[in-house]
């Protein structure tokens, strides 16, 4: 349980290390992530219920500090398909729709 930070919205519920590795403080366990069209999603439950989330997205609100609830900015893996790589930090970045589409047509 090191190097764990708590993720925002989900205090004394979930922490996560900058790998994306996400660990339940209820079930005092890390939670295992599942591959769906190429994007690393985790299930949270807050209150009794349960919704789906991109590792990510998880990662760029805990680490800098992206508002979960702002569906507008989009998490761009730098370092191209976003199953190769680790959900680390340094791999992402955060855009708006529009400025992500526009640098995936110029990278092809």
């Amino acid at each position: 349980m090191r190097d764990l930070t708590i993720i925002p919205g989900f205090e004394g519920l979930y922490s996560m290390n900058r790998y994306g590795d996400i660990y339940s403080h209820k079930r005092s366990k890390y939670l295992v992530s599942r591959l769906k069209n190429g994007y690393l999603r985790v299930n949270l439950t807050k209150e009794h219920k349960t919704k789906p989330y991109l590792v990510s997205r998880l990662v760029a609100a805990t680490f800098s500090g992206l508002d979960l609830k702002n569906s507008s900015i989009e998490v761009h893996h730098k370092f191209g398909r976003q199953m190769n790589y680790p959900e680390e930090i340094e791999n992402l970045s955060m855009r708006d729709h529009k400025d992500k589409h526009k640098q995936l047509r110029l990278n092809g």
